[in-house]
């Protein structure tokens, strides 16, 4: 099982963590607090009925605690997009690049 820390960003692998009927599998969010008892705060990407800010970690209504079960951590890194002018110019100006 990772460890998780604040700042990762991850997806729900399951639905209905800890009784919240807004959050299911496929969700994202990004850690913002890990409990004493070893749950993981997350501040869901959305806003979740019942939700809390997580010990003020997070905007009210988008945080819920879940188990270190109920997430995995998020690989699939946006990947950079780089700018071309030129190629920009022919699309938008029919060729006069």
């Amino acid at each position: 099982m990772p460890e998780f820390k604040v700042g990762d960003r991850v997806i729900c692998v399951e639905d209905n963590p800890y009784g919240n009927d807004d959050i299911f599998a496929g969700n994202t969010g990004t850690v913002c607090r890990e409990d004493d008892y070893g749950d993981v705060g997350v501040c869901w990407d959305d806003k979740v009925e019942g939700g809390h800010n997580c010990d003020g970690s997070c905007e009210y209504g988008f945080g819920w605690y879940v188990s270190p079960s109920a997430i995995k951590l998020d690989t699939e890194a946006d990947e950079p997009f780089e700018f071309d002018e030129i190629e920009f110019n022919k699309l938008v100006f029919g060729g006069k690049g």
